[in-house]
């Protein structure tokens, strides 16, 4: 196992930080004042309870480490709210994969297949946020 210097370890670790202060531009269009760190806390929260109601077996912590990093590629992009996606759509996802690249290269790079299934919804664990309610889910 190869192991990231403690700068690069640092470098990324503020850089996913930023995801506590930078606030979900939907929400605060709604006037709800929810950072994206606050999202991904959540989501993984909701996700543990939402596991304990399913008849399928799931991987849960697979599924957590999914969300906690979902957003990850948003420190650079920012949060764009989802009325930009028919302006954006396909340029955001060449952002977003470029962008989660470059914040966990040398750190977790194996997040990256990680979070391959879970946007390109391969597996049931991946699909966890399925059963949320309409609201609640990203798109």
């Amino acid at each position: 196992m190869k192991t990231a210097s403690a700068e690069r370890l640092l470098e990324s670790f503020m850089e996913l930080h930023t995801l506590t202060k930078l606030r979900r531009a939907g929400w605060i269009l709604a006037g709800v004042p929810e950072s994206v760190a606050d999202h991904c806390f959540e989501a993984a929260l909701f996700a543990v309870l939402l596991s304990k109601q399913m008849d399928e077996d799931i991987d849960i912590g697979r599924v957590v480490v999914m969300l906690l990093f979902h957003e990850v590629a948003e420190a650079r992009i920012t949060d764009l709210p989802r009325r930009s996606a028919p302006y954006v759509g396909k340029a955001k996802k060449t952002a977003e994969s470029a962008a989660t690249l470059d914040i966990l290269h040398g750190v977790g790079t194996d997040l990256i297949e990680l979070l391959d299934e879970m946007h390109e919804k391969r597996t049931p664990r991946s699909c966890v946020r399925e059963g949320m309610p309409r609201r609640y889910v990203r798109v």
